[in-house]
Formats: C-alpha cells, structure tokens, sequence
C-alpha cells in the first residue's frame, strides 16, 4: 500500500495576508526528501506566528486516474527532439528525446498556442529551451515501443 503525507498549517485566527495554495483536490503530495526540505520553512512559519503550529498525517493514496498520453509525433530534421504529442483537453504536451527514446517528458499545464509555436518553429530544440523546458512542470515517462 501507498501512503502520502499530508501537510496541515493550523493558525489560531486567519492572517490578513493569507494565501492559499491548491493542488487540484486542495492537497499536496511529498516525498519524505520534499518533506525533509519543507520541514524548516514550516517551523519558521509557525515560530513567526503566535499560536500556529503544523502536523504531518500518513494517509493512503486514493486512486487517481491519469489523462491518456498523447501520441509521438515523429520530428524530421531535430538533432534534439525525437518525438512530441499534445493533449489538447488536458494540455499535455509529451516530449521524446533524441538520446533516449525509452523515455519521454510529460509537461502539464501547456497551453494550445504554445505547443502550435512548438510545432511551427524552425528550431523546435530552441524554442523548447526558451519557452517550456523550465516554465512548466514534467514527469519522465516510459515509452513502449
């Protein structure tokens, strides 16, 4: 069985400049390493104030169902790029490399003009550099052939 942390801050009143963050169902997933990182910005939040403290919860994983990949689309003329698809109802938008095809990129969140800029630049690999590599998030993906 699986098992995610959940992180819960607890405020004795709601500060004025209070954000709340969200991940999709209002809760985040983190490793032990991420929770490790995290731990001392959560005891420098709470020492800052009064009354606040926070507690860590194990809590099985509920299933979730993932949006199907999209297909690769093979690129001609790419010393980078091998492959890409796009998911234009869930933009995901899939990325296959030329030094290894056994494994792509799924960057989420990717909006329709930016992987039709993708598609319609003369340097896919530079345009891939500057506008998604580090602007969205990504999880590396198996690909079977």
């Amino acid at each position: 069985m699986s098992w995610r942390a959940i992180i819960e801050v607890e405020f004795p009143e709601a500060p004025s400049d209070l954000v709340r963050l969200e991940d999709g169902d209002g809760e985040a997933d983190f490793s032990a390493r991420a929770l490790q990182r995290l731990r001392p910005a959560l005891e420098l939040l709470t020492a800052l104030i009064t009354g606040a403290h926070y507690h860590v919860v194990q809590a099985p994983v509920r299933q979730v169902v993932t949006p199907e990949l999209p297909a690769l689309v093979p690129i001609e003329n790419s010393s980078n790029l091998a492959g890409i698809g796009y998911n234009d109802a869930c933009q995901i938008l899939l990325v296959q490399f030329q030094h290894d095809r056994t494994q792509a990129y799924r960057y989420d969140g990717v909006p329709a003009e930016i992987h039709a800029g993708l598609m319609a630049a003369e340097s896919k690999g530079s345009f891939f550099a500057a506008h998604i590599k580090k602007a969205f998030p990504f999880t590396k993906v198996a690909i079977t052939q």
